[in-house]
C-alpha cells in the first residue's frame, strides 16, 4: 500500500537530514521488512523528474528514436536502476559481514532518491538559462553531489567506514553503466 503523503514527507525529511550530513535522519525511516517494501515507493514519486532528466537528455542529444522506443528503452533503465542496489547488496552486505544492515541500507537509499533527484533537477532549470557546456558542467558536479550523498547515506546506514560504502556505491554505479549503456545500445543506436 502506497504510504500516506505525511509519512513520505517524513521519510524525505530523513533523507534531507542526511544530505546536511546529520546521522539522525536515519531515524526517520521505518527500518523494518514492511518499510522496506514501502521504500519502493520512492520510485513512484521520483518518475515524474526523472522523466524530464530524460527527456532533456534526450532533446540535447538530438535523439530520434520514436516515442516508443525512448519510452521503453529508458522504463527498463529506470526500474534496472531500483533493483540493481538491492539485488548487488544482497552479496556485498554478506561479502563485508553487514547482512543486519541490508534493510536499513535499501530504505535510506530508496528514500534518499527524493533528494538526490531535486539535486538533479537544479542543472536541469538552470540549464535553460545557460549555455550548453555550462549547463553540462552543472549536471556533471550535481552527479557528483549525488555519489558523495549515496556514499554517505550508505556509510551511515550500514555503520561502516566511507570505504566500504563507497565501494558498494561504486558497485552500482558501475553496473548500472553496464545495464544503461547495453539498453541504449538496443534501444539508442
Amino acid at each position: 500500500m502506497m504510504p500516506p503523503f505525511p509519512e513520505v514527507r517524513h521519510y524525505a525529511e530523513g533523507a534531507w537530514r542526511l544530505a546536511r550530513g546529520d546521522a539522525g535522519g536515519m531515524g526517520h525511516f521505518d527500518c523494518t521488512v514492511d518499510g522496506y517494501w514501502r521504500s519502493f515507493w520512492a520510485a513512484f514519486y521520483v518518475l515524474p523528474a526523472y522523466a524530464l532528466l530524460v527527456a532533456d537528455q534526450h532533446a540535447r542529444a538530438h535523439r530520434d528514436n520514436g516515442f516508443l522506443s525512448i519510452v521503453v528503452g529508458e522504463g527498463l533503465v529506470y526500474v534496472l536502476g531500483w533493483l540493481v542496489m538491492p539485488v548487488l547488496a544482497i552479496f556485498l552486505t554478506r561479502f563485508f559481514g553487514l547482512q543486519r544492515h541490508y534493510v536499513p541500507l535499501i530504505v535510506a537509499l530508496n528514500w534518499a532518491s527524493l533528494v538526490q533527484i531535486g539535486i538533479l533537477l537544479v542543472p536541469l532549470a538552470l540549464g535553460v538559462l545557460l549555455a550548453p557546456s555550462l549547463a553540462a558542467l552543472l549536471m556533471l558536479l550535481a552527479s557528483g553531489a549525488v555519489l558523495v550523498y549515496k556514499t554517505f547515506v550508505a556509510r551511515v546506514a550500514l555503520d561502516t567506514t566511507i570505504g566500504t560504502a563507497a565501494s558498494f556505491i561504486a558497485a552500482e554505479l558501475v553496473i548500472m553503466l553496464m545495464v544503461t549503456g547495453w539498453l541504449y545500445g538496443v534501444f539508442f543506436d
